[in-house]
């Protein structure tokens, strides 16, 4: 809405001038000494004009001077409704502003803390197995240091410890377990080489007649040195476990 200045009132000398006019008008008629009426009519004619025309250009310019007044009011009014938008509009950015920095501090101290937890976590895990791995490497070195008659007793009670029942095939040879079930169900047949000779093929062979003799499931072939590769290949469709030092031990652990 575009200002505009409010115009002046009229000159008050013409309201002065037209009241002068019609008084003498009045005088004329009303006076001690009445003059012509032709006269009087005329003067009361001019100055009543001269003081409506006055009096209407006076209350046109007081009325538009209200509305300017009214109008520069309502710009006030909007403008400081604006303002106020304006500043409620800044607030709503600067909190939102902060809260996405919140938001964001919050998930870079959780990211940190996560990968601290992660790092820790990893190194106490690296630290578990290199200690586990200490302890399995310290326990493959006592196996491999029992007599037949030691590992044949470790192995049947690393069996015991697995819920199955061991059991000597008979008095004459320690080396040979049955493992039943708790039930007494004949489950697997277990064989010891003896210590310091490598597992062949003629073993697993034996170890597959003696199972199926026994009519057992599983048969577990245990030599602390090792396995040749024909004993190795030899096995690929047999229901037998070959059985190192290094299984033995992680079995234990």
């Amino acid at each position: 809405m575009r200002y505009t200045r409010p115009a002046t009132l009229p000159d008050p000398r013409l309201a002065l001038a037209s009241l002068t006019v019609l008084l003498l008008g009045l005088a004329c008629f009303l006076g001690p000494f009445p003059a012509s009426p032709a006269a009087g009519a005329i003067l009361l004619l001019a100055g009543g004009g001269g003081l409506a025309w006055w009096s209407r250009a006076a209350w046109r310019i007081w009325r538009r001077r209200l509305e300017t007044q009214a109008m520069m009011a309502r710009r006030a009014v909007l403008q400081a409704a604006r303002r106020e938008r304006e500043a409620q509009e800044r607030a709503r950015r600067q909190a939102q502003r902060a809260a996405r920095a919140r938001e964001a501090e919050r998930r870079a101290r959780e990211r940190a803390e996560r990968q601290q937890r992660e790092r820790l976590q990893a190194r106490q895990e690296a630290q578990g197995r290199a200690a586990q791995e200490r302890r399995i490497l310290a326990d493959v070195a006592r196996l491999r240091s029992l007599s037949d008659a030691q590992l044949a007793a470790e192995v049947a009670a690393l069996f015991a410890g697995r819920g199955q029942l061991p059991a000597a095939a008979d008095s004459e040879t320690v080396s040979d377990l049955l493992l039943r079930t708790p039930d007494g169900t004949l489950e697997a047949v277990a064989r010891c080489v003896p210590t310091g000779r490598t597992a062949g093929r003629v073993d697993v062979q034996a170890l597959e007649a003696w199972r199926q003799a026994a009519g057992a499931h599983q048969g577990y072939l245990i030599a602390l040195t090792g396995f040749s590769p024909s004993a190795v290949r030899s096995v690929r469709n047999l229901p037998i476990t070959l059985v190192d030092a290094h299984l033995l031990a992680h079995w234990k652990s």
